[in-house]
């Protein structure tokens, strides 16, 4: 009687640790695909600019939009198509987004040292009252 219930532990145990072996093999795998970033480097021509004419807001940087914790920016506005196709390419392989909003409204697009750029309301307010304007 008790080999019978010493050889039903072992099974137990044996099951236990072949279940707990695929949990952290499953849990692994799940980590590698949902714990990568991918570091993105926009081209150039896609920032540009000569005025703040020139300059857009842009709701997706990278993989992501802002509206799932990606970046949000100033472009060129001539250069949407371009930056759609990039991100395209570069985000093929798919990144996990998480449903965290992270756009902003209150930032405008401006044009500085010939990039677009986004600046508060606030500053460029200040920016133009002191003649900060390019």
């Amino acid at each position: 009687m008790m080999d019978e219930s010493l050889r039903g532990r072992f099974i137990a145990l044996g099951v236990l640790f072949v279940a707990m072996a695929i949990i952290g093999i499953l849990l692994s795998s799940f980590y590698r695909r949902t714990a990568t970033t991918k570091t993105i480097v926009l081209p150039p021509d896609i920032l540009a600019c000569d005025d703040d004419g020139d300059c857009g807001v842009s709701n997706q940087l990278g993989c992501c939009p802002c509206e799932a914790s990606g970046a949000q920016g100033a472009i060129n506005k001539r250069m949407r198509p371009t930056l759609k196709a990039f991100l395209q390419r570069a985000c093929r392989d798919g990144v996990a987004c998480i449903n965290v909003a992270a756009c902003r409204v209150d930032m405008q697009p401006v044009c500085r040292n010939h990039r677009c750029v986004l600046v508060t309301a606030a500053a460029q307010r200040a920016a133009q009252r002191g003649g900060g304007e390019e």
